[in-house]
């Protein structure tokens, strides 16, 4: 797809939106109203009323006539209605109906006897507004135990394999439990570990915005989740214990939840050598709210700094870790918000991570060239050690007429990695140590005056991220060494980050549909990359410097601009523009009074427009043009060890990125019939001022280098999905599809060459409860890669998932669980199939609510897994050494 292509795209969405126009459907109701006797004589007087099913005011109203009838106009967009007939003498009629029009044969009984006891059955689903109200106990079996066994099932609602929850196709932007954030997005840790029992519904809250005094100003297309306890006052939690072999296991954890009017607290301590990643329970897996986006990417390299020099990766497999990690971890963690006078609330989140991880894998590598394709095996062996610890302190004032925060964030972290890999029957050692620590505050502040809303917002944080990489032999890194003298080669780096974002802006509302809100910022960061490479012979006793692995780079940018929002919303439609003018200022030192420097003016305008056909289908589409500036670890005169086979040196203008990218979407859920189903497609043009250049060598060793050269990569992704609930059936019934494609220009090996990497994965699941005693779920998943080099296309890779899990209760205390995988793999010239079982019994004590469970994983003792990835430059075919067969005993139970 070319860039005319695209803007067709965007064209034809547009006219999609703007050729589409539906008013507010009026709804006729007509019927007649009779007494249940035989001879059926009309009642004329009979009351009917219409109301929304949750909310008692009445939306119309009407008396029958002399012949019992009547007639009745509703114009709402909602989904159902509840309608009333009343009469003297008479049992009152009411039921729920979908909002169309319809008509009625409406027969009354006398009131002769008491009434009898009636039991209401909530919906499954509710819809409120723009919340959605998921009851748990339609979707939950009775072997589910925590939050995250039932939130998977739920039509609409996705979770990826490290725990982030997806609406519609989109991350969530807040977790609430009983409406307050305590976890700062790290909402794993709620999932994971509260007792399914003590949730009443899950809440999907669309178009939320977290900021209160924003709500009727700045639109957001984002979803929220609320969870809703049996009892909003309670103390609730879980705990376990357990251990087993083979080798000696232990799994051990205790997450009490302590919930009152004015305070919330989670207190969690979990560890494990079972397999199971607890620290993803402790990652943030929420962006920030509308104030703190300014400066995300900055935020996400605190969560993650970045590693210059790394032991080369295991690539971490799209199945469970309890299949493959071996580790040993410990993970605390405690959560407290208390609410303060003054609508004030004040938040306290601190982490603690202590984790050992081993990998083992033999990974075969397909190097891409125009003229050849380059092999190599690896056999692979790695043990990280992560020892973190994070205090996040936040004070927040979050009403309708004042928002107020501060947080103030502190990270340390003791990384180290090491790696013993065998290549060709050479041996190498590498280690990796990242040890630093960071700082960061983040404050807004939101006022009205007169009609108007002024918002001060700050950012500002300081990173140190020192780090270093030892390889042996060094010869194996491609660098000329004398072998018969040095031993090994080591590299020092030293970074430093230090950023100051402030804005000023105020938001007012003119006439009845625009809102406009201008804003001034301004931004300073200065950034330092230090870095130098050594020789040591054997005993490390002697070092020899390599003037050619030394950088001493001083990086200063100024940011200074302006931009205008303008936001448009009346009836079903929304648009909004973003025109922002920004000047860059960039001043970059090397050694020897070398200096770079960069002064550039940019527009990046944005556009979105987003239309409602009905209160169940929404289309939108976007357009953005953003610059992205290479950072630090971009440039540099002396080369850069990135891992044992990867030199990189890089002297060249700074690398600027223009970034077109293109969007349409489009989401429907009607929550009557179950339905929910989202598309969305992404086109993204990027014309580079640097090619990237790679000298490739025949045992996969790789320099990289770049060139000032003028090229264009382009991005297309492509995500479709569509869901059912048959509540009748008590079943969930899901498909899609996900396709991605890339082109990227480079130079290989002298010549220049554009590398097409292809990525499809079409899946299925079905889950329901076939009887009392059996619950099934069935995955079906298929991963195909293809990559071609200009016009020459390689063989595709085809990975094929089955997986069947099987829930039977034999008796009502007893739960017996199987799960098969069946896995199928074609790449090249390798193609193997594998399969494995794991089996589940649970015995649950009788009044008690204790579980006693006993698992079987891995029983056939399944020694490896094979899983396929691959980049624009090369195959992978990675061999993951499973964890062996192992009994585990554990008891658990909620608080």
């Amino acid at each position: 797809m070319n860039l005319r292509s695209s803007f067709r795209l965007l064209i034809l969405g547009l006219f999609c939106i703007l050729c589409q126009r539906k008013a507010v459907a009026q709804t006729v109701l007509t019927g007649i109203v009779s007494d249940s006797a035989a001879v059926q004589t009309p009642l004329p007087g009979s009351t009917i009323t219409i109301q929304l099913p949750e909310n008692p005011a009445i939306i119309a109203f009407s008396t029958t006539s002399k012949e019992g009838k009547f007639r009745l106009s509703v114009q709402n967009s909602v989904d159902s209605l509840l309608i009333k007939v009343s009469q003297l003498g008479y049992e009152t009629y009411q039921k729920k109906i979908p909002n169309r029009s319809q008509d009625f044969t409406i027969l009354l009984r006398e009131q002769a006897i008491a009434l009898k006891e009636v039991v209401v059955i909530p919906d499954p689903i509710r819809k409120d507004g723009d919340t959605l109200s998921y009851q748990v106990g339609a979707f939950k079996t009775a072997a589910d135990r925590t939050l995250s066994d039932v939130i998977k099932r739920l039509p609409g609602v996705s979770v990826e394999p490290g725990g982030r929850i997806m609406y519609q196709g989109k991350a969530i932007n807040t977790y609430y439990i009983e409406g307050l954030d305590l976890l700062g997005g790290r909402y794993n840790l709620a999932n994971e570990n509260l007792p399914v029992g003590a949730v009443t519904e899950v809440q999907v809250i669309e178009n939320h915005q977290p900021i209160r005094i924003l709500d009727s100003l700045v639109a957001s297309e984002s979803a929220a989740i609320n969870i809703k306890l049996k009892n909003a006052l309670a103390t609730t939690g879980s705990a376990r214990i357990g251990g087993g072999a083979s080798p000696m296991l232990w799994d051990v954890s205790a997450t009490p939840l302590l919930l009152t009017r004015k305070l919330q607290m989670l207190v969690s301590y979990q560890t494990t050598n079972s397999g199971n990643d607890i620290s993803r329970q402790l990652q943030v897996l929420t962006q920030d709210e509308p104030l703190h986006q300014a400066d995300q990417s900055q935020k996400r390299q605190f969560q993650t700094p970045t590693k210059i020099g790394a032991v080369l990766p295991i690539p971490t497999p799209p199945f469970s870790s309890l299949r493959w990690l071996r580790n040993s971890a410990h993970v605390a963690s405690v959560n407290l918000l208390r609410k303060l006078p003054g609508n004030f609330e004040l938040r306290l989140n601190i982490s603690y991570l202590n984790d050992w991880q081993q990998k083992f894998s033999q990974q075969r590598t397909t190097f891409l060239t125009a003229s050849e394709t380059i092999s190599i095996e690896e056999q692979n062996r790695i043990r990280a050690h992560t020892h973190s610890a994070v205090t996040e302190f936040l004070v927040r004032k979050n009403e309708a007429q004042k928002y107020f925060t501060n947080r103030l964030i502190i990270r340390g972290r003791w990384n180290s990695e090491q790696g013993r890999l065998q290549l060709s029957n050479t041996p190498i050692f590498q280690q990796q140590q990242q040890r630093g620590w960071s700082l960061e505050n983040d404050y807004a502040n939101t006022w009205r005056m007169g009609r108007q809303l002024f918002t001060h917002q700050s950012y500002t944080s300081f990173l140190r991220n020192p780090q270093s990489l030892w390889v042996e032999p060094a010869h194996v890194t491609g660098f000329a060494v004398d072998s018969s003298r040095w031993r090994s080669l080591v590299q020092d780096v030293q970074m430093i980050t230090f950023t100051s974002s402030n804005s000023l802006s105020f938001t007012k509302k003119y006439g009845q549909f625009y809102t406009l809100t201008p804003t001034l910022d301004a931004t300073i960061q200065y950034q330092t990359l230090g870095s130098e490479g050594f020789l040591q012979d054997s005993m490390r006793q002697m070092n020899q410097a390599l003037p050619d692995f030394f950088n001493d780079i001083r990086w200063f940018l100024t940011k200074i601009g302006g931009r205008m929002m303008v936001e448009y919303r009346k009836n079903n439609w929304r648009w909004t523009a973003t025109l922002p003018l920004t000047n860059y200022q960039f001043s970059i030192r090397f050694p020897e009074n070398q200096e770079q420097s960069v002064n550039r003016l940019s527009l990046e305008p944005a556009l979105n427009l987003s239309y409602n056909f009905s209160s169940n289908w929404q289309m939108s589409t976007s357009a953005r043009r953003s610059l992205r500036f290479g950072q630090t670890e971009d440039l540099q005169q002396g080369f850069l060890l990135r891992n044992y086979r990867t030199l990189q040196r890089r002297d060249t203008p700074l690398p600027v990125s223009d970034l077109i990218a293109l969007t349409w979407s489009t989401r429907y859920r009607n929550v009557l019939t179950g339905l929910f189903a989202n598309a969305l497609v992404l086109e993204q043009l990027s014309t580079n001022n640097v090619l990237l250049t790679n000298e490739l060598g025949n045992s996969g060793v790789i320099v990289r280098t770049a060139l000032a050269y003028r090229n264009v990569s382009r991005f297309r992704w492509l995500q479709t999905q569509i869901g059912k609930h048959i509540a009748a059936l008590k079943t969930q019934v899901s498909a899609g599809y996900e396709q991605n494609w890339l082109m990227v220009p480079q130079r290989i090996n002298e010549v220049d060459q554009t590398l097409y990497s292809q990525a499809a994965s079409p899946f299925f699941k079905a889950s329901g409860t076939l009887t009392k005693w059996l619950d099934l779920e069935y995955t079906f998943k298929t991963n195909l890669i293809r990559n071609s080099v200009n016009t020459i296309a390689l063989e595709r890779g085809v990975q094929y998932q089955n997986t069947l899990r099987a829930g039977i209760y034999p008796v009502k205390q007893l739960y017996m669980g199987i799960v098969t995988d069946f896995y199928q793999n074609k790449l090249l010239a390798y193609q193997n199939r594998q399969h494995f079982s794991d089996v589940n019994i649970r015995y649950t004590l009788p009044n008690r609510k204790i579980d006693i469970a006993a698992s079987l994983n891995n029983v056939f003792n399944t020694k490896e897994l094979v899983y396929l990835s691959a980049n624009a430059l090369s195959y992978s075919a990675t061999i993951f050494s499973l964890r062996p067969r192992q009994f585990l005993v554990n008891v658990s139970f909620p608080f």
